[in-house]
């Protein structure tokens, strides 16, 4: 089995890499944080004009037709660059739940949208009393004749500040779980906007008899949705990947020219330890992402979804010993809003709680048996 990139998924990252060199450093995030819309609207309109925002789609959609193989590619390189726009919400959840979930017309109206840059999107299923559960829902579709109402509260909806249409899950009146489009502009739809802990913006979103469309037609949605986590997983290793490595090397220049005792600190044995296991953190992450991306294409749903799990598990532990020591390491600079390290210890944080933490992760994979009986 060849692990290495193709010469296009080189390009792809190179060129995504390049971009981000020029429009995102630091000083740049910063100021964008302090945004109106806390992202880059110009910067969005490029990630469409290079195909990113269509990545993943069917190039009748005007897509680029690629796959998992390069969103990774792509997620590593905004972790590494840490970027704030709605790419995660837009299109690897709300746009890859289209796709996997809507009927042919349905994605005919929105996929172009999204990939010409035109439509944000974003995922409400988190609820108050939910924790992980995508079923426990007490958010409420109804129906009268062919129309169709959404009534509940979601919370901690990523992107939802900002999204022209919200895929919300909802209990349907046979007591299932339903995807349904809505218009956040519509009446019934209120939002209440807020900066999360890692910078990103984001919502708490009430319904009150919003007009809704049912995304698709099938009674399976919950395993779509399921299928686009797994993906939306592996992303988000990908990203944390991104971002572990930006924090060691940070750590790496800084320990190289701050001086103490009339020698950098970096010749001290002990720091040289702590960096090291540093980079065994991050190596070890590095192929747990591989393995992620691998077990995409596991056609046993069930291993492939414990092999995902196992990977974000150890990329979550991982990560919370690279920030840590990257933070600790930095000393009181670390500690500061205008020092970018501290900022990717907050996303890699927000990356761990996201979809599942790490108590849930043990829960899961142990109770499946480990990757062992995954193999």
């Amino acid at each position: 089995m060849d692990l290495d990139l193709t010469d296009e998924q080189k390009m792809l990252g190179e060129t995504v890499n390049g971009l981000l060199e020029k429009k995102y450093d630091a000083n740049a995030r910063l100021a964008l944080l302090e945004s109106e819309d806390g992202w880059s609207r110009d910067l969005w309109r490029q990630y469409a004009e290079l195909g990113l925002l269509g990545l993943i789609f069917d190039e009748q959609y005007d897509g680029a037709g690629m796959g998992v193989d390069e969103l990774v590619v792509v997620m590593e390189s905004f972790g590494r660059a840490l970027v704030l726009e709605p790419y995660l919400s837009t299109v690897v959840l709300g746009g890859a739940l289209v796709a996997e979930a809507g009927s042919p017309e349905q994605k005919a109206e929105i996929l172009p949208q999204v990939a010409a840059g035109e439509l944000l999107l974003a995922f409400a299923h988190t609820e108050a009393g939910s924790r992980w559960s995508l079923t426990d829902l007490e958010t409420e579709a109804a129906s009268e004749g062919e129309s169709w109402t959404v009534s509940g509260q979601k919370i901690a909806v990523a992107g939802g500040d900002s999204a022209d249409r919200l895929v919300v899950t909802a209990r349907t009146p046979d007591g299932g779980v339903g995807l349904f489009l809505v218009d956040a502009a519509e009446t019934g739809v209120r939002r209440d906007s807020y900066r999360m802990q890692d910078g990103v913006r984001g919502a708490d979103i009430r319904l009150d008899a919003a007009p809704a469309t049912p995304l698709g037609s099938s009674d399976d949605v919950l395993a779509s949705i399921e299928s686009v986590l797994d993906v939306a997983t592996a992303a988000l290793c990908a990203e944390a990947v991104g971002a572990m490595d930006r924090m060691l090397w940070l750590t790496v220049d800084y320990l190289k020219t701050r001086v103490q005792f009339g020698q950098p600190i970096a010749v001290f044995q002990a720091l040289q330890h702590r960096a090291a296991n540093m980079y065994v953190s991050l190596e070890q992450a590095r192929s747990m992402a591989l393995l992620a991306r691998l077990a995409l294409a596991d056609d046993d749903t069930e291993r492939r979804r414990t092999m995902v799990r196992a990977a974000k598990l150890q990329i979550d532990t991982a990560a919370r010993h690279v920030g840590q020591e990257a933070v600790q390491l930095h000393g009181g600079i670390g500690m500061t809003m205008e020092y970018p390290v501290g900022h990717y210890l907050k996303r890699t944080t927000v990356i761990a709680k996201t979809f599942a933490d790490v108590d849930r992760l043990t829960e899961l994979v142990g109770a499946a048996g480990g990757l062992v009986a995954a193999d």
